[in-house]
């Protein structure tokens, strides 16, 4: 996590904000994203989640990211975590339903879990909000054995 500190050591060595590290997307060791994958990788995605909903309900607006949280479901499917990982992406889609992205991941959730007909229906719903998402209609393929 070393690109979680750059901003805090290249402002200490050199002085002033750097905006050319935007483009790295990487989430620094103190934001509120950093602090979500911490508790629910540690504590669980339940516990993340209710952080997530406490930290929603006092602000009024969505505390992660889209991206953020699409990345803590993929490192949670890595580590097979994979009902965690569901409950994350679960999140992502009631928080950014407008996205293709959010339900072509939890698609793949719930293909990785073996549910066919779930992972159907969320690459169903990507593929209506963007056509051209050619992730979701190769995993339509190969889940319809076509």
């Amino acid at each position: 996590n070393g690109l979680a500190v750059r901003d805090e050591i290249v402002s200490r060595a050199m002085g002033g904000t750097h905006p050319a590290f935007k483009w790295v997307q990487y989430d620094q060791y103190d934001s509120r994203e950093m602090s979500f994958r911490q508790i629910a990788l540690k504590q669980g995605a339940e516990a993340g989640v209710q952080r997530f909903l406490d930290w929603k309900n006092s602000d009024g607006a969505a505390p992660v990211s889209e991206r953020s949280i699409n990345q803590l479901g993929y490192v949670l499917l890595g580590m097979k975590r994979v009902d965690e990982a569901i409950e994350i992406f679960k999140l992502n889609v009631r928080e950014y339903a407008e996205s293709f992205n959010v339900y072509d991941s939890l698609g793949e959730g719930y293909m990785v879990n073996g549910d066919t007909l779930l992972a159907i229906q969320y690459y169903e719903k990507s593929i209506k909000i963007n056509p051209d998402n050619t992730n979701g209609i190769e995993m339509l393929k190969k889940l319809r054995g076509e």
